[in-house]
C-alpha cells in the first residue's frame, strides 16, 4: 500500500510537466526498460525512421548507443529529461509494459508490443496467484498480438478488453518471411563471428527462471552429447553457441559452448542464421517456427515448472519434440523426421490461429499515422 501511494504522489507531482505541449510528430521507443534497442520496438523504429525521417524519435536507452543514428533523442531512465520525453510524445511504443506513476495524457497513444509470440510459459498476472498488478494505465490503447489464443490469454492474465488487440502478428517476425532478408541476416550474423557458411549452427536460448534456479538447469544440457548426435544427424561441423536471457548473467553457463551471443542485440537476426535451435519454454520457439527449422525442447525440469509457473497450453500440443533427460534429446535428434515436424508445426500454428503473415510492421506503422493525421 505504501509503494501504491508514493506512485500516487509521484503520478500527481508529474503533472507539472503537463505545461510542455504534446509533439504531434514525436514517437517514444522503450525495450527492455532501457536495456537495448531491439526487438518489436526496433522493426517498428527502422520502417518509420526509413520511410518518414520528418518525424522526431526518441528512445530510451540507459546505455551509450552501439552506433549514434542521426535525429534521434536517448534518454536515460527515471530522469527528468526521461519523463518530458514521454508526456511530450504523441506515440509511446514498449514491449514490456508502462510505468504507471507516468501521468499519460489523453491525447497520447500508448502501443504494447511484447516481446514473446505464442501462448506458451504463463507470464504477468497469471503467474502472480491472484494479486493483480497493473501494468497499464486506463488510457491504454493497442497491444500487438500474434495469435486468437494469445489475445485470449493475455486479455486474462491482464485484465484487459480483447478490443485493444491488434491481431497482426509481431513486427520483429516480419523478417522471416522474406527470404532475401533472412539471406542477408545469415550472412551478416555468420561473418560477426567468423562461421563459415556450411557449418551447422546451433543455438540453445534457455528462457528465464529466476536466477537462482536458471545456472542449474541450464548447465544440465550436456553439450558434447548434443553436438554428436547433431554431427551424426546431419554430416556437418556443429558450432554450438549460447544465448541466455537478457536479466541474467550466464558467464559461468556459458564456458562450454563454442561462442557466447548473448550480448548480440537483435535475436531475430541470429534466428536467421540457426540451422537448429534448443530451447525450453521461450517464447522464441513460436519465431522460429515461421523458418521450419527444427527445434528441439530440452525440458529436465517440466514438472516443476508447470506446478511453479505454468503453461497456457499444454507442452504436448506445440509440435516441438520434448526431452526430458540428454539421452532423450540425443534419441530425438537422431530419428527426427522433418516432414513429420512440420506438419506438427503447421498443426500448432493453426491451433493457435496465427497472425503472423509478415506485414505486422506496415500494419502498426498505419495505425501511428493514422492516430497522428
Amino acid at each position: 500500500m505504501l509503494k501504491y501511494y508514493i506512485k500516487v504522489l509521484i503520478r500527481h507531482l508529474l503533472k507539472l510537466f503537463w505545461i510542455f505541449p504534446i509533439d504531434n510528430k514525436k514517437i517514444y521507443f522503450q525495450s527492455f526498460s532501457g536495456k537495448s534497442m531491439n526487438c518489436n520496438p526496433w522493426y517498428i523504429f527502422k520502417y518509420m525512421y526509413e520511410k518518414y525521417p520528418e518525424y522526431k524519435y526518441v528512445w530510451l536507452l540507459n546505455h551509450k548507443p552501439n552506433e549514434k543514428l542521426k535525429n534521434i533523442t536517448y534518454v536515460k531512465k527515471n530522469t527528468l529529461t526521461w519523463v518530458k520525453q514521454v508526456i511530450t510524445s504523441k506515440i509511446i511504443i514498449t514491449n514490456d509494459g508502462f510505468p504507471t506513476f507516468i501521468p499519460y495524457l489523453k491525447k497520447q497513444l500508448l502501443i504494447e508490443t511484447w516481446h514473446g509470440g505464442g501462448a506458451y510459459k504463463k507470464c504477468g498476472n497469471a503467474n502472480n496467484n491472484g494479486n493483480f498488478k497493473s501494468y497499464y494505465p486506463p488510457n491504454f490503447q493497442y497491444y500487438i498480438s500474434s495469435s486468437r489464443k494469445f489475445t485470449e490469454v493475455m486479455s486474462l492474465s491482464n485484465k484487459l478488453d480483447k478490443k485493444v488487440f491488434l491481431s497482426i502478428g509481431m513486427p520483429r517476425n516480419d523478417i522471416f518471411f522474406n527470404k532475401k532478408d533472412i539471406e542477408k541476416n545469415n550472412i551478416k550474423f555468420r561473418n560477426k563471428y567468423s562461421l563459415p557458411q556450411d557449418d551447422l549452427v546451433v543455438l540453445y536460448a534457455p528462457t528465464y527462471r529466476g536466477s537462482a534456479q536458471a545456472s542449474y538447469f541450464t548447465n544440465e544440457l550436456d553439450v558434447l552429447k548434443a553436438k554428436d548426435a547433431l554431427f551424426n544427424k546431419y554430416c556437418r561441423n556443429v558450432v554450438f553457441l549460447f544465448r541466455g536471457h537478457h536479466t541474467l548473467s550466464n558467464s559461468n553457463i556459458s564456458k562450454k559452448y563454442d561462442k557466447d551471443v548473448s550480448n548480440y542485440p537483435d535475436m531475430q537476426e541470429i534466428l536467421c542464421a540457426t540451422d537448429v535451435l534448443i530451447t525450453d519454454y521461450s517464447s522464441c520457439m513460436w519465431d522460429y517456427s515461421l523458418l521450419y527449422r527444427p527445434c528441439f525442447l530440452f525440458t529436465p525440469d517440466i514438472d516443476e515448472y508447470i506446478k511453479d509457473r505454468g503453461f497456457y497450453t499444454a507442452p504436448e500440443t506445440w509440435g516441438f519434440p520434448i526431452s526430458k533427460t540428454n539421452e532423450e534429446l540425443v534419441d530425438k535428434i537422431l530419428n527426427f523426421n522433418e516432414h513429420h515436424f512440420i506438419e506438427a508445426i503447421k498443426k500448432h500454428q493453426n491451433t493457435l490461429e496465427s497472425y503472423e503473415e509478415g506485414i505486422a510492421t506496415q500494419k502498426i506503422s498505419d495505425y501511428i499515422l493514422n492516430y497522428i493525421n
